[in-house]
């Protein structure tokens, strides 16, 4: 399996969430899928190496990635349907996330039934101290605080002079379950990172991401 460098994650954590994708999702050579807001497509281009009819969507534009469609998937229809699975890896949608039924029609009109959906999640537990983080990497620097039902941060890189605010909602485990039941999504199941446990929505200072599988019925 071929691994393109990523200055987001290292060898060993892109590996492991690949393989989280492929067993969670059941992606084998036959499947048909969507990264949804791939971004560079790190996940993508090594997910294409095993499903060759896996497409990237994307409100940025880019011209290194195979099966690329350039749209804002909360005001365009995506044109594909009949998918086996779709995933969402840490997205940052900013004021989209308090308008999501969009995005949720869009994703049960290209999932053929009993398709799947896989959704990352920043929570509540996302960061270990329960107040504020601020933190120094090989990106740049952060910091992030908690604003009602949402976790802000905001991110300056040392090549540019751009202070970039990200924007993640926090959801409870009933409200998500609710807004996605709108849509005829059902929630399979929970899982605490990319590890077979189950997620824990309760507050604790364990760092955990919580990912979350829907099912079209």
């Amino acid at each position: 399996m071929e691994v393109e460098v990523s200055p987001h994650f290292t060898h060993r954590e892109l590996i492991d969430q690949v393989e989280f994708l492929k067993r969670v999702l059941k992606i084998e050579n036959t499947s048909r899928g969507l990264d949804l807001g791939c971004g560079e497509g790190v996940q993508l281009k090594i997910i294409q190496q095993i499903a060759r009819e896996t497409y990237g969507v994307d409100k940025e534009k880019s011209i290194e990635i195979d099966k690329f469609l350039h749209l804002n998937f909360f005001e365009e229809q995506i044109p594909l349907s009949e998918l086996d699975f779709v995933y969402c890896m840490a997205p940052n949608f900013g004021d989209d996330w308090w308008n999501m039924n969009p995005l949720l029609q869009n994703i049960y009109k290209v999932l053929r039934n009993d398709g799947l959906f896989l959704l990352d999640l920043f929570s509540l537990n996302s960061y270990k101290d329960q107040e504020s983080r601020t933190c120094q990497d090989n990106i740049g620097q952060h910091e992030a605080y908690r604003n009602e039902n949402c976790l802000v941060q905001t991110s300056k890189f040392y090549n540019s002079k751009k202070l970039e605010m990200l924007i993640w909602r926090i959801f409870s485990k009933d409200e998500l379950i609710e807004l996605f039941a709108k849509h005829n999504l059902v929630l399979v199941r929970d899982f605490k990172g990319f590890t077979d446990q189950a997620a824990n929505w309760q507050p604790n200072k364990q760092n955990d991401r919580i990912l979350v599988l829907f099912q079209k019925k």
